[in-house]
């Protein structure tokens, strides 16, 4: 009888052969996708997407940059990928030679003057002026659209490459760049850390394939016309409005000098001297696209339109001096709108302070 239960009731598996039946069933689906991923690969599907892949140009062999490495950062149809520059350097690094890498966004690739109007170029054109005893090298790993989460996951090859020095000229694009926290790219939830590990994921076939299928059904159930038409920053830009000082702001500045310091801590560990530069900004002739006051209450945000609006009916006049102290009264209400700094610089450069 007790034979018989205990073969009704199935095996009776030891406690080793239920670990091991635990760590057989844990493993398949691993197996599963590590299959799959090698299916993938043999297949052709897919690529890593290097930074540089070598080949022989006039005589020399060379690294050039790879123009589809954009793909590992974006998730846009491939007209809207932007590429990188079609830049070549020594495979072989010359003696006494100085190899300076320039990263950034559009602006280091050069838009709208990409073929001979590049600082990158210029700065090459001058430092072989200056230095005719060297052999300088500047290559332009400018490209448009990407932010500091791109040059960090790149810093790696980069490194590889015996750079002399680095000059960074990023920033634009924290918000609205690949992976931007207020692109049509960014990740639910957003942090850093899961930023860098999707970085990680997207580097598998799999995770390429799954991409490109929910992409076309995305595009598919598009109804939007102008869709076709829409340039590469009108694509990326999800959230229009970001307010001074809010939590998506503060999130994506300490982001921002996380990505930073490590960039820079990684090159200062191979002795790589950087340049970081200050960017370019409206300081002077356009008005911000949008302004807003941020004050919780609806009572005093009607209070700071009201003074903005004496304030600038003042400085039409003429009247700077008086339109200050009204900007000024501003100020201790709420200072978080665009269109107060704005106003007030245009009052302090009539009166000359230039400076403030």
């Amino acid at each position: 009888m007790k034979a018989q239960a205990a073969s009704s009731n199935g095996p009776n598996l030891t406690p080793r052969r239920r670990r091991w039946f635990t760590v057989v069933m844990f493993l398949l689906p691993l197996l599963a996708l590590a299959l799959a991923e090698a299916l993938l690969r043999l297949g052709g599907y897919g690529d890593r997407y290097p930074l540089v892949f070598q080949e022989e140009r006039f005589g020399r062999e060379k690294y050039v940059v790879n123009s589809l490495v954009t793909r590992r950062y974006f998730s846009l149809s491939d007209d809207l990928i932007p590429e990188a520059a079609d830049e070549a350097f020594d495979f072989e690094k010359r003696p006494g030679a100085l190899r300076v890498f320039c990263l950034g966004g559009s602006t280091t690739a050069g838009f709208p003057f990409e073929v001979n109007a590049t600082f990158p170029f210029q700065l090459q054109y001058r430092l072989r002026e200056a230095l005719q005893n060297n052999y300088v090298e500047v290559v332009n790993l400018g490209i448009s659209a990407i932010n500091s989460y791109t040059v960090l996951d790149l810093m790696p090859e980069i490194l590889a490459l015996a750079p002399d020095v680095l000059i960074i000229y990023m920033g634009h694009n924290e918000f609205y760049g690949a992976l931007g926290s207020a692109s049509t790219q960014r990740l639910i939830g957003g942090s850093r850390g899961f930023i860098r590990f999707y970085l990680t994921l997207r580097k598998f076939r799999l995770v390429q394939l799954l991409e490109s299928l929910i992409a076309q059904i995305s595009s598919a159930g598009s109804t939007a016309p102008d869709a076709p038409n829409r340039s590469l920053m009108q694509t990326l830009a999800g959230e229009n409005t970001i307010s001074y000082d809010s939590d998506l702001y503060r999130t994506t500045v300490e982001n921002f000098r996380e990505n930073l310091s490590e960039i820079l801590l990684m090159a200062r560990k191979q002795g790589i001297a950087v340049l970081t530069s200050t960017l370019v900004s409206n300081l002077r002739d356009f008005r911000p696209f949008v302004s807003s006051f941020s004050a919780a209450d609806t009572l005093t945000r009607n209070r700071c339109e009201a003074l903005l609006l004496k304030g600038r009916s003042l400085q039409q006049q003429g009247a700077h001096g008086p339109a200050l102290e009204v900007f000024a009264q501003i100020t201790q209400l709420d200072s978080t709108a665009a269109d107060l700094s704005y106003f007030r610089a245009r009052s302090l450069a009539a009166l000359g302070d230039t400076l403030a």
